[in-house]
């Protein structure tokens, strides 16, 4: 497999310097040496072109023809002179032979197979290609007599010059590594503990490794976390208290008791606390995330790698006031005081698909629905209308979800048979205590074989697509957030954690790369942003202002457009009423596709929410989607389950085939 991706790799290389078949086909003739002619700009570089062909071994009678788009030699021969083909291959001939007898790193353009190790390991390794992985395995050899063949050297000499080279690039891996630990405040030569993007400081005692299990002096650990600690010596029980929560820790027994807002959690451990030279230990994953903190180990730099998730949300949240106001749409019109709150929701649906031979289509649609909820179950009821143009938008944008692509393939199939779907009734009951969420749609009775259409289908394990973090990984800017339910910028920034993970590369720097991407939405969203007019507090970006926050933070976006305003109304330090519209232009990344120009009109207030949503595919169709909120308090109980008597259907035993 690595050969055949070598080989590949070089494939694209040298179609890169292949000249154009229009050189290679000019009717003009001149006295000009027949490189020059093949759109070579010196003979040194149409042998370079040699050599490349020689190394990845294409044998010239068989593919000199097709290295040009050309069937056969004679085929070549038709749009090019013969005396200069000939001239070619002699060429080539003679760099075969020539290369035969030469080294591959030489081949390769290097002075020295010192110079190629040298420059395989801070290329190859710096990658991310594993270190320990010897050299020959990369080019698809068990032994490193194969390579040394290859390279032309005795198999000792390839083997003293490989490990001496590997030793000075271990030696200059390390110097840096120790180089960057010292300036982000770390200490080498021990384990490390980063709490939050600071390294805590051990002064008498420092972590250490036991039984696979990284161990931390119990007391600096906690009270860099800003915690009061203190030890029951009769109990054997270390304590620390936080200002919202506490944890025991007991010598020698692997528990671990976790109490937050009055609830109590006992947890195992994956090794037992113990005592040594009068300083307590504890088994630093396990205390974590006890305490609800997100752990990494960088193996790099030998650090264990905590987050706090909560803190760190908070801090990033105190430079976004404004923002978060609108962010939390739904929790201001749903307040978490423990009451009942009934929305009536009306979606409007108006497309238009254009079509230049044979007139424009366009369709109106509309569908009601009312919802209970209680700010964590709800109850929605109501009636859809579909149409098979509605139908098919769904079917393009749910393409890469196969099952779900599949029931509406089945649906358009069915409209276009029975028409249009109109006033078809729809019941929903999520229960997140149960993790439960069920359906009763008559609908989904003409989709799904063997479904009464009174029948209940009911899904487990759901509760991560309605709690704030179960969108996370779509969450790439501020409109999807904003659409999926993040209720600050923090949260915002935070759920984007899969992203920067990879960015920061190594785990110390996660804290970092997560605080820079705060600083980017700050200088774009941040209070200071907003003017403020007799308690109206107003936004406007601009896609200049997007260019100058990208290049300053070395962030990336593909906007053709942009342009975004906002406004917040505040009355007595209370949040009143919203305003917003958000203009973003994609260019089409296809060949072929038009530009798609999105825009998001939105007003709110404390009962009522109004959103207006466009996709414009340019040359293609017009999508508007409407939807308009209004709450009011309600003493309806939401249920918990269908009554009693109905029929439940599990849907991942009727949807088997599916998965």
């Amino acid at each position: 497999m690595k050969r055949f991706l070598c080989f590949c790799i070089s494939i694209a290389l040298i179609f890169a310097a292949v000249p154009p078949l229009s050189a290679l086909a000019s009717e003009e003739y001149s006295d000009d040496p027949y490189w020059l002619r093949w759109g070579f700009e010196s003979f040194e570089e149409f042998e370079r072109l040699l050599v490349d062909i020689w190394s990845i071994g294409l044998d010239p009678d068989e593919t000199l023809s097709w290295w040009w788009g050309f069937n056969s030699i004679e085929q070549l021969l038709e749009f090019h002179d013969e005396e200069d083909y000939l001239a070619f291959e002699e060429a080539y001939r003679e760099v075969s032979a020539r290369m035969d007898d030469m080294p591959a790193w030489m081949i390769w353009g290097y002075s020295s197979l010192e110079e190629f190790l040298e420059e395989f390991m801070e290329e190859f390794i710096d990658w991310g290609a594993d270190a320990g992985l010897p050299i020959w395995h990369w080019f698809g050899y068990d032994y490193p007599e194969e390579l040394a063949e290859w390279f032309k050297v005795g198999v000792d000499e390839f083997l003293e010059a490989y490990n001496k080279t590997l030793d000075e690039y271990e030696q200059r891996r390390m110097a840096l590594r120790i180089a960057v630990l010292e300036e982000a405040g770390g200490t080498p030569g021990i384990i490390n503990v980063m709490f939050n993007g600071s390294f805590i400081e051990f002064e008498n005692a420092v972590p250490e490794l036991s039984g696979g299990v990284t161990f931390v002096p119990a007391r600096p650990f906690f009270e860099a976390m800003g915690a009061a600690v203190s030890f029951d010596g009769q109990a054997g029980a270390i304590i620390a208290n936080f200002a919202d929560k506490s944890i025991v820790l007991l010598i020698g027994q692997d528990v671990i008791s976790a109490t937050q807002n009055g609830n109590v959690r006992v947890l195992s451990a994956d090794a037992a606390p113990y005592i040594k030279d009068g300083v307590s230990y504890i088994p630093v994953r396990a205390a974590s995330e006890a305490l609800s903190l997100d752990v990494y180990w960088d193996a790099e730099y030998e650090a264990v790698v905590i987050i706090d998730a909560d803190e760190i949300i908070a801090e990033i949240d105190r430079s976004f006031t404004f923002i978060n106001r609108l962010l939390d749409l739904p929790a201001n019109m749903i307040p978490d005081d423990g009451e009942t709150y009934l929305s009536v929701l009306a979606f409007l649906t108006s497309m238009t698909v254009f079509n230049s031979l044979d007139g424009d289509k366009s369709e109106d649609s509309s569908s009601a629905f009312n919802l209970h909820t209680d700010g964590r179950s709800f109850n929605v009821t109501g009636e859809i209308n579909l149409s098979e143009m509605l139908v098919q938008t769904l079917m393009d944008n749910t393409y890469d979800i196969y099952w779900l692509w599949e029931l509406l393939w089945e649906l358009r199939f069915i409209i276009r048979q029975q028409g249009d779907i109109e006033g078809s009734k729809v019941d929903i009951i999520l229960n997140q205590d149960e993790d439960k969420l069920y359906i009763r749609a008559p609908l989904l009775s003409a989709l799904v074989p063997d479904l009464a259409e009174d029948a209940w289908l009911a899904f487990s394990g759901v509760n991560s697509y309605f709690d704030i973090g179960g969108f996370g990984s779509f969450t790439e800017g501020l409109i999807p957030s904003m659409l999926v339910g993040h209720s600050s910028m923090g949260e915002l920034v935070y759920s984007q954690l899969p992203r920067i993970y990879r960015r920061a590369n190594e785990e110390i720097f996660i804290y970092r790369e997560i605080m820079h991407i705060a600083d980017y939405h700050k200088a774009l969203f941040g209070d200071d942003n907003f003017i403020n007019n007799e308690g109206v507090y107003t936004l406007s970006l601009t896609l200049d202002d997007l260019d100058a926050a990208a290049e300053e933070y070395s962030e990336v976006f593909y906007f053709a457009g942009f342009d975004l305003s906002l406004s917040v109304r505040t009355q007595g330090g209370e949040f009143a009423d919203a305003a917003g519209k958000i203009v973003i232009r994609e260019p089409g990344y296809s060949y072929g596709a038009g530009d798609t120009q999105y825009t998001l009109q939105f007003t709110t207030n404390r009962d009522r929410l109004y959103i207006s949503y466009e996709v414009h595919e340019q040359n293609r169709r017009v999508i508007l989607m409407e939807i308009d909120i209004n709450t009011t308090k309600s003493t309806t109980p939401i249920p918990e389950a269908p009554p009693d008597g109905d029929t439940v259907i599990l849907a991942e035993e009727l949807f088997s085939a599916f998965y």
